[in-house]
C-alpha cells in the first residue's frame, strides 16, 4: 500500500541482460526510469520508482523479452500510518512476540513497515475508559502509562495518522463492568467525536471477537458482547461515512476454532489466533479504503435527467464523509461556479441548481465530485430539450389563441380592441422575442 502523492520503489530481476518496460495499465502514474535496464554487473537486478496519479488498485506490469509479470499495489487516499485502539488483545497479549501480534500482522499483510502501525492497545480497557479518558475498569492498565487511555492513544499517534482502527468489547462485557449496549454505543460515539476533533480522517470499527466462559466472563457476558455489534452498526449509520465497519468474521472464527492462549485464559488469542485476527483486520481495512476510493453513489429518486426550462434540480447522493469533500464539482471536466450547486452533509449530497442546468446544452453530461486524497466520483446525467409551446399565429390565420396581436401585418389598421396595429418593427428587448415568419412578412411577439 502506498499513499496517493507518494511513491514506491520497484525491484525488477531478470535472468539475462535486457530492457524491461514498466506499465500501470493506463492509470496515469509515472515510472523513473520508464524502462529499466537489466545488466549482468547488477546481478540482473534494477530498481525503478513509481509515482501514482490517483488512488485505487493498480496493477504494475513488467514486460520482459519473453514474458510479462505483474504485481498489485493499492494507492490510499490517506496517509498510510494507521492507529490502533483496543484492549489487551490489540496490545498483543498472547501473541508471544510484538512482531507477530494482530497489529503487526495487519501491517505485514497491507505491505507496510511495522513503524506504520501505531499500537495504542491498553490492557483491561473498555469503551468507558477511552470515552471518559480515565481509568474506571478492573485491574491495572498495560502499559501502565495509560492512566488516561484516550490521551495515551493520541500521544502514540502523534498527529501522524489519518486512519484509526478500534476493537473493544471483552472488558466492557466482563462481570462487574457490564457495560450495556446503550452505554457502549454512547461511549463509542464519544470516542469517534474525540478522534474527529484530533484530525483523524477515517475511523474503522471491528466487531469484538468471541471469548470463552470463565470466572469473569459468563454466558450473559457473551450475550452482551454480541449485542455490541448492533451498537457499532448504529454508530456507523449515525456518522455519514466517517465511521466504517471493520472485521465481522473474527467472532465466528474464534468461536469455531477456540484459538486462545488456553487454560483459564479464553479471551486472548494465541500466536496463530493473532495472525488470523491480523489478516481479518487487514482485509477489512483494505476493503474500506477501496470503498472510500470508489464509494456508492446514485441520483436521488433515480432522477438523472432535466428538461430545459424546468425548475427541478438534480441531486447526486454519495456515500462518503462530507468532511472529505474538496469543494470541487465539475461538469464535463470543467469546474462549475459555487452558486451552480448546493453541497450538504447527508453523507455528501451535491444538488445541481435549475438555473445552472438550464444553461447546459441538450444531451449527455458528466458530473464529477472531488474529495480529499485525489478521490473523485463521476456519474452521467441527461439534459432534454424544452417543450415546444409555440403559439405563433401564421399570417392570414385569424384564429383566437388566447393572445392579443399574435401577428401584426405591416399596414394593418384593423381595430383590435382599440390598439394601433400600424407597428414599425423594432429591435427586441430582454423580454421580447422577434421571429421572422415565412415569407418574411410578419413579426410575432
Amino acid at each position: 500500500m502506498v499513499q496517493n502523492g507518494g511513491s514506491v520503489t520497484l525491484t525488477v530481476t531478470a535472468i539475462s541482460e535486457q530492457t524491461v518496460v514498466l506499465s500501470d495499465g493506463g492509470m496515469g502514474g509515472t515510472f523513473t526510469p520508464s524502462g529499466v535496464v537489466i545488466v549482468a554487473g547488477d546481478n540482473y537486478t534494477a530498481t525503478a520508482t513509481y509515482t501514482p496519479a490517483r488512488p485505487g488498485a493498480v496493477t504494475i506490469s513488467a514486460s520482459f523479452a519473453d514474458e510479462t509479470l505483474t504485481t498489485d499495489i493499492f494507492v490510499s487516499p490517506y496517509r498510510t500510518t494507521i492507529g490502533f485502539i483496543g484492549d489487551s488483545i490489540t496490545y498483543g497479549t498472547g501473541a508471544g512476540s510484538s512482531a507477530t501480534n494482530a497489529v503487526a500482522t495487519t501491517c505485514a499483510v497491507l505491505g507496510l513497515p511495522i513503524s506504520s502501525c501505531l499500537n495504542a492497545g491498553v490492557g483491561n480497557a473498555g469503551t468507558n475508559d477511552f470515552a471518559d479518558d480515565a481509568w474506571s475498569s478492573n485491574g491495572n492498565p498495560a502499559p501502565t502509562s495509560a492512566t488516561k487511555p484516550m490521551t495515551y492513544a493520541e500521544s502514540v499517534f502523534g498527529g501522524k495518522v489519518d486512519i484509526v482502527h478500534i476493537m473493544l468489547g471483552a472488558n466492557d462485557a466482563e462481570i462487574g463492568n457490564d457495560i450495556s449496549t446503550d452505554a457502549y454505543r454512547a461511549n463509542l460515539q464519544t470516542m469517534v467525536d474525540k478522534l474527529k476533533a484530533s484530525g483523524v480522517r477515517q475511523v474503522i470499527v471491528s466487531y469484538p471477537i468471541y471469548f470463552g466462559v470463565t470466572s469473569i466472563r459468563n454466558a450473559n457476558s457473551q450475550a452482551l458482547n454480541l449485542s455490541y455489534q448492533s451498537a457499532i452498526d448504529d454508530v456507523i449509520a449515525a456518522n455519514g461515512g466517517y465511521v466504517l465497519l471493520g472485521d465481522t468474521a473474527g467472532y465466528d472464527w474464534f468461536q469455531a476454532n477456540n484459538s486462545f492462549v488456553g487454560g483459564t485464559d479464553l479471551v486472548h488469542p494465541n500466536a496463530a489466533g493473532h495472525v488470523q485476527l491480523g489478516e481479518f483486520w487487514a482485509g477489512a481495512i483494505m476493503s474500506d479504503l477501496a470503498y472510500q476510493v470508489n464509494p456508492d453513489h446514485a441520483w436521488v429518486s433515480d432522477v438523472n435527467s432535466h428538461q430545459l426550462g424546468d425548475s427541478a434540480t438534480l441531486t447526486c447522493a454519495i456515500d462518503k464523509y462530507f468532511g472529505e469533500f474538496a469543494n470541487v464539482v465539475m461538469v464535463d471536466g470543467i469546474a462549475i461556479p459555487a452558486d451552480a450547486y448546493i453541497a450538504t452533509a447527508d453523507n455528501t449530497n451535491v444538488e445541481l441548481t435549475a438555473k445552472y442546468l438550464n444553461t447546459l446544452s441538450a444531451g449527455e453530461h458528466t458530473l464529477t465530485v472531488g474529495f480529499n486524497g485525489g478521490v473523485s466520483v463521476t456519474d452521467d446525467f441527461t439534459i432534454t430539450p424544452a417543450e415546444d409551446n409555440d403559439n405563433t399565429t401564421e399570417p392570414g390565420d385569424n384564429t383566437d389563441k388566447g393572445h392579443e396581436d399574435n401577428v401584426i401585418e405591416p399596414g394593418d389598421s384593423s381595430d383590435n380592441g382599440g390598439k394601433n396595429n400600424n407597428v414599425t418593427p423594432t429591435a427586441p428587448n430582454a423580454s421580447t422575442t422577434v421571429k421572422i415568419l415565412p415569407p418574411n412578412t410578419g413579426f410575432a411577439k
